[in-house]
């Protein structure tokens, strides 16, 4: 049988209640059980007998009052000790509760905050690339204006210049005598050569254009070419274009040439397949399929990845040089280990959150895929020839899987080749430190 469950307080109170009343009127308690006459009456003790039980009894009925009472002051002490706790913790949950409600509304406004937070980079965002499509255009615009004022310029290489004394030199004489003389053109007048100036250690002349189509038609068809060595060239004469557009152009070739000998390695065996690589208007093509380069400068809004892409950035390891300086230009590098395009360009995306004082972030990569094809490149970010120094680095290092970064604070003032110094200086420092 189960056993029986505990008193109730209730019922365990009016147990004690009626041993009190038993015990404090003990006559009173005692009934017949029968009302039978013909039962035998119980015997009558005699006076002494009497007295000694009274006596007796009292005292144990006291000490069992005073038990009772003893075990009830215990109960209420145990009471006190189960329900004054229970009582106090009330007023904790309450205050939890209404602890849980306020952090319960201060989420409320933190997403209702990080909303329009994240409308508000939408919106810089949005302003950002139409900053940047702005300020293409008019980079663009002032190549081309640059472009069109160079069109009917000329830059002759190679004449030797003796200035006698303090004398000025007549550029335009120099520059009729070479055209008459050197190149063999007939009928050159000094009206033809509008302006003639020093450009380093060359000469920049601005002829008639149908004096420039002359000009070069002489040249290509060897005018210029040493007769007992045709490879080797005394004077040499180009256009003149903006130096942004001269770098492009330098670069595509140097790109043509890394390309041209990077197939004929890989199908040395099988020449017949060897994909054929052109430049057209300064663009690469291989199998007249455009050349894009693997690695750009990130866009604005890229500047605002996302959570995850934030914690692949944060992954990336990199080294820096010292700080290189002069005129108020300062140069400095960060070296990454990189093994594909995806990581370059979140290496890039740190350089551009990292150094928001660069006026320019010059780059250069190499790395190897599970192929054993080996992928490079670099990007000027109008530092023209700038990452082209950085690649030599790289090249001259023998590392693979690197990028290095080249950071270029503007001072205000132009300081000539002497950049290419710095770049070269910082790019090596940060690769002898990966």
């Amino acid at each position: 049988m189960p056993p029986k469950p505990p008193p109730s307080d209730r019922e365990t109170r009016s147990s004690v209640r009626s041993k009190q009343e038993a015990i404090q009127d003990p006559d009173d308690s005692l009934e017949l059980t029968s009302g039978s006459e013909s039962e035998t009456p119980p015997p009558v003790a005699s006076d002494n007998m009497a007295g000694k039980d009274d006596g007796s009894s009292k005292s144990e009925l006291s000490q069992i009052l005073a038990g009772i009472n003893t075990l009830n002051a215990k109960f209420d002490d145990l009471k006190d000790v189960i329900y004054n706790p229970i009582e106090g913790l009330k007023p904790r949950l309450e205050g939890v509760t209404t602890e849980v409600e306020d952090h319960e509304k201060r989420i409320e406004q933190l997403e209702a905050e990080n909303s329009s937070l994240r409308k508000d980079v939408d919106i810089l965002k949005g302003l950002a690339q139409k900053q940047q499509l702005e300020l293409d255009r008019m980079r663009t615009k002032q190549a081309d204006q640059t472009a069109h004022s160079m069109k009917q310029n000329v830059i002759i290489h190679g004449i030797v210049i003796e200035k006698e004394g303090a004398g000025t030199i007549n550029y335009k004489e120099v520059a009729k005598k070479f055209l008459t003389d050197t190149l063999g053109l007939e009928s050159v007048e000094m009206k033809d050569i509008y302006v003639a100036h020093e450009h380093g250690n060359d000469i920049v002349i601005k002829v008639d254009w149908n004096l420039r189509e002359k000009i070069f038609a002489k040249v290509y068809a060897g005018a210029l070419k040493d007769k007992k060595n045709s490879k080797n060239f005394k004077y040499f004469v180009s256009e003149q274009l903006p130096e942004s557009l001269q770098e492009a152009k330098r670069q595509v070739r140097r790109e043509s040439q890394a390309l041209k000998e990077k197939y004929d390695e890989q199908f040395k065996d099988n020449q017949a397949n060897k994909p054929k690589v052109t430049i057209k208007k300064n663009k690469l093509y291989v199998n007249n399929d455009v050349q894009k380069p693997l690695v750009v400068p990130p866009e604005p809004e890229e500047l605002f990845p996302t959570e995850e892409e934030q914690k692949k950035i944060d992954k990336v390891r990199m080294v820096e040089s010292r700080e290189q300086g002069e005129k108020g230009s300062t140069f400095w590098a960060t070296a990454v280990k990189v093994s594909n395009a995806p990581e370059v360009k979140r290496a890039y995306v740190t350089m551009r959150q990292d150094n928001p004082s660069a006026s320019h972030i010059m780059l250069a990569y190499k790395y190897k895929d599970n192929n054993g094809t080996v992928f490079y490149g670099y990007q000027d970010d109008r530092e023209w020839g700038g990452s082209y120094r950085i690649a030599q680095a790289i090249d001259k290092s023998e590392k693979i899987g690197v990028a290095v970064f080249v950071m270029r604070q503007y001072g205000g003032e132009h300081i000539g080749k002497s950049r290419f110094e710095h770049i070269t200086f910082c790019a090596n420092e940060a690769l002898g430190l990966l």
